[in-house]
């Protein structure tokens, strides 16, 4: 694995002015959402790589479909979003449902509604020319 995901909990407030601390608190937790946060870490990944990974994260930060996860936020450790020696964080939705292969064995019924979304994702996409 390139990094590590964690649930995040950021409220109205806290999202607009979120920095270096991921961990906020409110009283009135009815405005909360809950996010996922990606951790890579590319120390060993070559620099056509880092530049492969940058350039989908541009491409994701773009989509909105409900059938793909949507990077909220993206930030680094470092001003040069290209180094190896910084690490790169993305705030992103937080899917509750777990792994697709935990969950197998999957009936007919399943398996194609599963394939019909990950086919509408692909439209929405190449519809775009992504």
């Amino acid at each position: 694995s390139m990094g590590t995901g964690t649930a995040v909990r950021l409220n109205e407030r806290s999202s607009r002015s979120l920095t270096t601390s991921l961990s906020t608190t409110n009283e009135n937790k009815n405005d909360q959402q809950l996010f996922a946060m990606k951790t890579i870490r590319p120390g060993r990944m070559t620099g056509e790589f880092i530049r492969e990974l940058l350039n989908e994260i541009k491409v994701i930060r773009n989509l909105d479909h409900p059938n793909i996860v949507r990077f909220h936020e993206v930030y680094y450790n470092t001003n040069n979003a290209s180094s190896r020696n910084q690490n790169i964080f993305i705030l992103m939705d937080y899917c509750s449902g777990g792994d697709l292969s935990k969950r197998q064995p999957y009936s007919e019924i399943q398996a194609a509604s599963i394939l019909r979304q990950v086919l509408e994702a692909i439209r929405y996409m190449h519809d775009r020319n992504f």
